[in-house]
């Protein structure tokens, strides 16, 4: 079997295709409400993301993580989720993604300790 290089910069097909399923099992055992299950897929899908590197998934991976912590209650992890997507998506100019993203930064920074909500007020006023 002869297996294809992939070019220099140029993401895995391979590592795409597993990033691509294990962001649909994340997307359905969310909406089953397993959302232990999901959270975990979501992690996976994080890390391959980071790893393929395709940062528009790798920033959705951490926005849908962030929202599974918002809603067991982990608001901390969650506003920490937010502002690392809304990292990925300034860096690598996905500006619909960082909008989507500044409402649940803006309500994430009542949730949290005073160090983490500077932090987070410091990027939105940086990335306005």
């Amino acid at each position: 079997m002869v297996r294809a290089r992939a070019r220099a910069g140029e993401p895995d097909g391979a590592a795409l295709l597993m990033l691509a399923i294990t962001q649909n099992l994340a997307r359905l055992y969310f909406e089953l409400g397993r959302r232990a299950e999901a959270e975990t897929f979501y992690d996976g899908a994080q890390r391959l993301a980071k790893a393929v590197p395709d940062a528009n998934n790798h920033a959705q991976a951490l926005q849908w993580r962030g929202r599974l912590e918002e809603l067991r209650g982990a608001h901390e992890a969650a506003a920490r989720s937010y502002l690392a997507a809304a990292q990925v998506a300034r860096d690598h100019a996905q500006a619909g993604l960082l909008a989507e993203l500044r409402p649940r930064l803006t309500t994430s920074q009542r949730r949290v300790p005073a160090s983490l909500g500077r932090e987070i007020t410091a990027f939105l006023e940086e990335s306005a």
